[in-house]
């Protein structure tokens, strides 16, 4: 084959842009937090405070770990769930670039294990993990994983501006003796 010939008319096509996705909502609002460990006043509770302002001083609501291995973010949705879409928004101000290399996963322990170096807990399920570098925000499926607890975990300093979950309360019959 030397030689190709292609003949038509150009047509325009318009640019379709992505829809917003309803999901619901969003279970993890207001819910207690808590993290590996603290600085910076990057509190836990910034996660859940429905704040997305993506600006560590001015919009004063990422959390914000030490720098240290295994890192994590534990949300208690306060009941069991079906967790169908965990949304992430990420620090935008600087250090974007952190958000990478990290796990979600759906767990019924509140504390998370580690085994050696992993940052996939031991007692969790995982949606993801995500190896390239974050945007402003992303959605990650958790495809119906049961559990009270999210758990964010990753190496190093880990800095959310706000975690958001979907999904459907599990109702578990009490048995009495």
């Amino acid at each position: 084959l030397c030689e190709v010939k292609a003949y038509g008319k150009r047509i325009n096509i318009p640019r379709i842009h992505p829809r917003r996705v309803n999901y619901g909502k969003n279970i993890a609002r207001s819910r207690k937090a808590w993290q590996s460990s603290t600085t910076h006043r990057g509190y836990a509770k910034r996660a859940t405070d429905g704040n997305t302002n993506s600006h560590y001083f001015k919009g004063a609501s990422c959390t914000h770990t030490r720098n240290r291995r295994q890192t994590w973010l534990v949300i208690d949705l306060g009941s069991v769930y079906s967790v169908t879409h965990v949304k992430l928004f990420n620090r935008q101000d600087c250090c974007s670039n952190r958000l990478k290399k990290f796990t979600v996963s759906i767990s019924n322990n509140r504390r998370p294990k580690f085994k050696g170096k992993s940052i996939q807990p031991t007692n969790a399920r995982q949606c993801t993990y995500q190896r390239n570098s974050v945007g402003k925000e992303i959605t990650i499926a958790c495809r119906g994983i049961k559990g009270r607890y999210i758990v964010i975990a990753k190496n190093y300093i880990l800095t959310l501006c706000e975690v958001k979950a979907y999904g459907k309360r599990i109702n578990i019959p009490r048995i009495h003796p």
